[in-house]
This record gives C-alpha cells, structure tokens and sequence, in this order.
C-alpha cells in the first residue's frame, strides 16, 4: 500500500526516468570530436596525433522498423601534425576502418589538411572537421554516417565566438570526367548557434541548421537525367540553466526541421 508521501516519490522517479529517456534522444556526440588547431607555442615542431574510434551498434531488434545488422570494429586515424606557423598547421596521415568478421581492411583513405587559424576563426582546405563536428541535428545527419562514412574533403569555414558559432562547409563526393556515364555530387551546408542571452546559469539561444546534396556536373553523357538538389533545413530554440549540484544541467532543445 502506498502512502501519499511515497506515491509521489515514485511518480517522480517515474517521471525522471521518462525525462532522461527524453534527453538521451539527441546524443552528446562532443567526446567523439578530434580537432586540431594551430597553436603559436608549437611553431616548427612536429607532433603525432592519434586517434581511435572503437564501435559496437547493434540492431537486432527482431522488429519491423530496422533492419537486423551489427556494426562491430574499430576506426584508426595517425596523423602527423607540423605546426609551420603561429596561425597555420599542416596534417598528413591516413584513415583506417576495420569491421570485425570480415577479411582485409574495409575502408582506407588519406588524410592531408591545411587548418589557418586567427583569434576565433579556422579556415580547413582538404580533409574537413566533419561528420558529427557539424553538430546536426539527428533527423538532418545520421550519427551512424560516423561509423559508415566519416571522411569528407572540401573546405570549411568555423567561427567560434561566446555568443556565436558557425560551421560553413563544402564537400566533394563524386568527381567525374568528360564523357563519364555518372553525376558529380557535391553535399555541403551551414550550422550555426547564436546566444541571445546568458545570465546566472540560463543560456537561451537560437540554433539554425542547413543541408544541401547536389547532383549535377556539364561534362557526363547521362544528358535525360536531370540536375537535382536536394535540401533540409532545421531551426530552433535552446533553453539550459545549470545547476551544478548531483544533476549538472536541466535543458530543453526544440527544433523545427
């Protein structure tokens, strides 16, 4: 038999538990990042950055929702790092995938980027900060492309300020030739935040995000089928208010996509 007082200490561990599920929703993908930046104390060293990626994602569900495969394996990033300028950083290395349960490696490529960096912008030709460093809303960016597809070569453009970021990038993902019976395709888009206000633990702010994937090119023969691009886009707000004791933070992020 319940009495009131413990009545309502279940509907409110009832109702934490429901509201964790909640926030779990949108994953925090920040420890997953790995960026490099120049840095004026290293000018003409050499360094080593290493990084890996250990991954198990399980979908056997026995459902009719998903498909029932596993991702299982490891991803593997060495990349050496020269620090040619106080604002200019050169990296060279490679990107390794291996799933487990299958021969050989399942995907290599090169890594080669120049990362310019001043005060509170970063400009990247070659390899990008990308994948989940986007920081995508999951209905626009599938964090598995994390595991699957991580790799994109462009440029990007990121401004890191107190009150407002951006992340303005392009990537190459097919190159043809003339005569090639394909279409180039390009993806790229913008993810932005604004802080409106920030005043004893509340931050309010103004999330705004776009995607963009564009299949076209002048030079194949495919000439019926058409150029196509496609779009989505997603805008918000975000309300957080830290609180610093057993429970770090409560928030609430909103979106419209």
């Amino acid at each position: 038999m319940f009495t009131n007082t413990g009545l309502q200490k279940t509907l409110l561990f009832i109702s934490f538990l429901f509201t964790s599920y909640l926030a779990s929703a949108q994953f925090n993908q920040s420890t997953l990042e790995n960026r490099i930046r120049p840095d004026s104390s290293l000018t003409n060293e050499v360094h080593f950055n290493f990084y890996n990626l250990n991954f198990v994602r399980n979908y056997e569900y026995t459902n009719d929702f998903h498909d029932g495969y596993t991702l299982y394996g490891t991803q593997l990033q060495p990349q050496i790092v020269y620090y040619a300028h106080p604002n200019l950083a050169i990296t060279a290395g490679a990107f390794i995938r291996k799933d487990f349960g299958r021969n050989g490696i399942t995907d290599a490529k090169p890594l080669f980027n120049l990362k310019y960096h001043k005060r509170n912008l970063t400009l990247i030709f070659g390899s990008l900060e990308g994948g989940i460093q986007h920081k995508y809303i999951e209905p626009l960016y599938n964090f598995e492309r994390t595991l699957t597809n991580p790799i994109e070569y462009g440029t990007q453009l990121l401004v890191e300020r107190k009150r407002f970021n951006l992340d303005a990038w392009i990537a190459w993902q097919k190159m043809i030739e003339k005569g090639d019976a394909a279409k180039e395709e390009i993806v790229g888009g913008l993810s932005t935040e604004t802080t409106i206000t920030e005043n004893n633990g509340w931050k309010f702010s103004i999330p705004a995000q776009f995607l963009a994937f564009h299949q076209g090119g002048q030079i194949d023969v495919l000439k019926e089928i058409p150029i196509s691009t496609v779009l989505n886009g997603a805008a918000g707000l975000k309300l957080h208010k830290e609180i610093g004791t057993n429970i770090k933070q409560v928030y609430t992020d909103n979106y419209a996509y």
